[in-house]
């Protein structure tokens, strides 16, 4: 019998660090790779080198691949596929789980594969031929943007699309255990690949498999899409002796167990038999691929508790006769429950109620958080001060269900097997055609008349007391929440796709403990490109989907009105923005009354953790609006709020947000005197748009208008300023520099210092040179565009090779005080770069610095599509003090230094770092406290 205790196994972290390759590898009988040729791809002296795989030791010939921190001639030897494995032998890109809740499937963990170049990933013919020692499980590990660019599904790939036809289903089978961010079993598992190695999953992969004898060769082939995706990953495992349950996954009224028969041996689907917790419960069989999937569903009106365990047993014959048995526990994940009391008694007008806002220029983001700005109306247009107009035609409208595509068509040319559930082919039983977006297309010029849309849907949904499988097929984003008494914007979160994808599903469960009528709040937004939205229940008997409050029997009502209790309407800044708020600029709350008043004198707001004074309330026509000044006291970062109000029935509310604030920036009196003049060769020097390079204190009139800075109109005059938060990047964008996130403010020897804005349109001219004269000495910083020469802003540039060979010619060197926003002390300092001008970081610029004790110098080229290099001067900071270091005769560590300073102490040489209050020179450091601490000096 075998178990399968359906958590995480161990990795193999701990070991595989502390052991070297060959001692690994002894711990198998032989390796299963023995060799591989590759045959077309990018065989190069330093990065691109031919495959490698586990137990193999290379050289790549390149700094910081193919994991950060590694010299260009470090060998490094392929371990073992895990948690952040090197992916390629040209990139720092790692494997990780898929998302943070999903990690790798554990049928990975383990086990040898291969790294391939990255930048094979276009090439035809291209070949790999895999010598195998023993029978063996070959998985395949493709980009999900493979074939259609969308990584919110699996590639399109295979037979007849044109890309990796050789990925034929009839050899290599998707694994569909539903270890995937949709939790589908019908969609392949997938994992996630950290570009950066830095902790952000930038890729999701989809894991397919296939069987290879052992002693004979396999062949993989070419992935050329023409597109920039990552090379496919092969992990090698070895060939289990017959069928295994490989998952089983629960939810709240029922668990799937899947067993996987690898085309070794056929299962018998009749002779499955499945106890659950001892008792003998009837499952209905199912067969996909090699999968047989044994469900079973509870008693009607029977849940499982979040978060209870469970164990299933399950015994089967295959064909032959042969019998199995395997025992798994699992866990019932958590799940939301609403509660009884924020039921109504009673709901009219069949319907639902639907507010649309459409701006005429982009949000900038794509997340939950932006559109709740923007729905809020907290976009500014710079140029009449007060929120864009509304674009679409109608602000409110009112529906009976939401089946929305942008043209009211179908979404693809083949409806009858979707991406959608309701089209002119689906349900087969009775169609139910999409319709147009309410009030779309309205007047907007941008992208194709129904881009950078939010839409709010509202209603009261009849559910009676049990279980609830609901979804929403969306391009792109959405939010389904519920509230106490009527929908507002925090509620909560029942279902949740936050950012950009085609037209796909995202299914959640809840309970419902009593009958009555619940407040729901649909927020869907849609950024560029496609756009459609559906919003279903599905019958957990027949599998059926339903529209809510759609014509299917069976369906969800709705209603558009109930006496709901009094609610958080309105929220400036959303909960959730990461954007900039000066001094004086007001954040507010609207509260509206309902069955129940909002109590004015309950209200109060907490700004990192203290009462914030001075708030204004004013009470009318049933609705509270609260606005509070943004004071200059907060400086520049980060900030956490709670906004605290209650009901006329004693019910209270804690509103929890974030928030970040700059410095107010008043360009006024500018006195330049370390830049004397630039000279510009090679640029495009226009009458309008694209000037040449201007510096602190210059004035021009630009030509464009909203360029430099958004409000500005075409002839009007603007002058160069000093380096600060919020500093217009270039002349002929409206980009600005920022700091790197709200954590990593822009670094204190940049603001302030003189700068030269140079013209974006530049960045791909050669030759291109400035020549700009100084009062030496100074300290010069280049800001380059970390996505210099591998298009990945998640790392530093890529310089060299041909990529602005001269910073390290001339002698620049990477300023690293650990200022950036990935918390790597080994990587340059970094700023951002907001290109909207509109509080979203687009990108990131690493720092490098020179001290030039001359009277002029010169910058040259850029020759990437990237934003161009900002240059900024400053005087030469006077030395750090040091501290030197001695024992005292009580064996006491004795720190001393000369000048103003500041000591600070740390736990971790990467901080975080805390001044130690009222240290003066000489200060004495007791060891026998046996607690390790570092020690460093700032100037104030």
């Amino acid at each position: 019998m075998k178990t399968l205790k359906q958590t995480r196994l161990p990795k193999l972290v701990a070991w595989a660090a502390a052991l070297s390759c060959a001692s690994l590898l002894s711990l198998q009988a032989i390796p299963i790779i023995t060799d591989v040729v590759e045959t077309g791809g990018d065989n190069e002296d330093t990065d691109t080198v031919t495959a490698k795989w586990t137990g193999v030791t290379f050289v790549s010939g390149k700094a910081n691949e193919p994991i950060p921190g590694t010299a260009a001639e470090d060998p490094y030897t392929v371990g073992l596929f895990e948690d952040l494995a090197p992916a390629m032998v040209d990139r720092s890109h790692a494997y990780t789980g898929a998302a943070p809740d999903l990690p790798i499937p554990d049928y990975l963990l383990g086990n040898e594969y291969i790294m391939i170049g990255n930048d094979n990933k276009n090439n035809d013919p291209f070949q790999l031929d895999v010598t195998v020692s023993e029978d063996c499980l070959v998985y395949l590990l493709i980009d999900n943007r493979c074939g259609d660019g969308d990584g919110a599904n699996p590639p399109t790939i295979g037979p007849g699309t044109g890309v990796m036809e050789w990925v034929d289903p009839a050899t290599w089978v998707p694994m569909l255990t539903g270890w995937n961010r949709m939790h589908n079993p019908d969609q392949p598992d997938e994992i996630g690949i950290d570009e950066g190695r830095n902790g952000d999953i930038n890729q999701q992969y989809s894991v397919y498999r296939t069987f290879v004898p052992g002693g004979s060769v396999f062949s993989t082939y070419e992935q050329n899409d023409g597109g920039g995706r990552n090379m496919y990953g092969i992990v090698v495992a070895p060939a289990p002796e017959g069928p295994e349950l490989v998952t089983v996954s629960a939810w709240a009224v029922g668990f799937t167990a899947t067993i996987d028969d690898y085309g070794m041996a056929t299962l018998d689907e009749a002779s499955l038999q499945v106890q659950l917790d001892g008792e003998t419960v009837t499952v209905s069989p199912s067969k996909v691929y090699t999968f047989t999937r044994a469900g079973y569903t509870l008693p009607e009106g029977e849940v499982f508790p979040p978060g209870s365990e469970h164990t299933v047993v399950v015994s089967a014959q295959d064909t032959e006769g042969k019998s199995y048995e395997w025992t798994a526990s699992f866990t019932v994940p958590e799940y939301p429950v609403i509660p009884a009391e924020w039921a109504l008694d009673s709901a009219s007008d069949p319907g639902m109620n639907v507010g649309i806002y459409q701006m005429d220029v982009s949000r900038g983001g794509n997340s939950l958080a932006d559109a709740e700005q923007q729905w809020a109306r907290g976009y500014i247009d710079p140029l009449t001060g007060e929120p864009y107009e509304n674009m679409a035609f109608v602000d409110t409208d009112e529906v009976d269900y939401v089946n929305w595509e942008q043209e009211g068509l179908d979404i693809d040319d083949t409806p009858e097997d979707g991406p959608d559930h309701f089209n002119s082919a689906l349900p087969a039983d009775g169609p139910i055609p999409n319709d147009f977006m309410p009030g779309l297309p309205g007047f907007s010029v941008v992208g194709d008349g129904v881009d950078n849309v939010t839409i709010q849907v509202t209603t009261y949904l009849y559910l009676t007391k049990g279980y609830y499988k609901m979804g929403v097929n969306s391009d792109d984003g959405f939010r389904v929440s519920v509230a106490p008494g009527q929908p507002d914007v925090f509620g909560m979160t029942l279902g949740l796709f936050d950012g950009g994808r085609g037209a796909a599903d995202t299914l959640f469960d809840f309970v419902v403990t009593q009958d009555g009528y619940y407040p729901f709040r649909l927020l869907y937004w849609e950024g560029g490109s496609g756009a459609n939205v559906e919003w279903f229940t599905v019958n957990q008997q027949t599998g059926e989907y339903l529209l809510i409050n759609g014509p299917q029997s069976g369906a969800v009502k709705a209603y558009k009105t109930a006496a709901g209790r009094a609610h958080l309407s309105k929220m400036l800044p959303a909960p959730g923005w990461t954007g900039f708020l000066s001094a004086g600029d007001q954040m507010q709350w609207v509260l509206e009354d309902g069955s129940t008043t909002v109590d004015r004198d309950s209200i109060k707001l907490l700004v990192d953790g203290e009462e914030a004074a001075g708030l204004n309330i004013s009470q009318a026509g049933g609705v509270t609006t609260v606005t509070w000044p943004v004071s200059a006291d907060y400086g520049l970062h980060a900030h956490t709020g709670a906004f605290i109000w209650a009901e006329s029935n004693g019910a209270t509310w804690t509103n929890e947000f974030s928030f970040s604030t700059v410095k107010d920036w008043k360009e006024g009196e500018i006195t330049a005197n370390l830049i004397v003049n630039v000279t510009e060769t090679g640029g495009d020097a226009e009458q309008v748009d694209t000037l040449v390079a201007q510096w602190t204190g210059q004035t021009f009139v630009n030509g464009v208008a909203n360029e430099p800075r958004l409000g500005s109109e075409a002839n009007d005059l603007y002058t160069v300023g000093l380096f600060v938060e919020g500093a217009p990047a270039f002349v002929d964008r409206p980009h600005i520099w920022v700091s790197a996130d709200p954590e990593t403010p822009i670094p204190d020897y940049l603001v302030g210092g003189e700068y030269v804005m140079i013209g974006n349109d530049n960045k791909n001219n050669d030759p291109f040179q400035l020549d700009i004269t100084v009062n030496p000495p100074v300290m010069a910083y280049l800001l380059i565009d970390n996505r210099l020469g591998d298009d990945n802003s998640g790392d530093p540039p890529a310089l060299g090779d041909g990529t602005m060979d001269w910073v390290l010619n001339d002698g620049w060197e990477p300023v690293k005080t650990g200022a950036n926003p990935f918390g790597n002390p080994d990587w340059p300092d970094m700023v951002g770069i907001d290109e909207n001008a509109d509080g979203t970081i687009n990108g990131y610029d690493s720092i490098y610095r020179k001290k030039i004790d001359t009277s002029s110098f010169s910058t040259y080229e850029c020759i990437t599509g990237n934003n161009i290099y900002g240059v900024v001067i400053t005087e030469v900071p006077a030395a750090p003090p040091e501290i030197r270091v001695s024992l005292n005769a009580e064996g006491q560590v004795v720190l001393e230094w000369e000048g103003e300073a500041v000591l600070q102490q740390a736990e971790q040489v990467t901080g975080p770092w805390a001044d130690v209050a009222e240290a003066a020179s000489p200060f004495t450091v007791d060891p026998s406290a046996g607690k390790m601490m570092f020690f460093r000096l700032r100037q104030p």
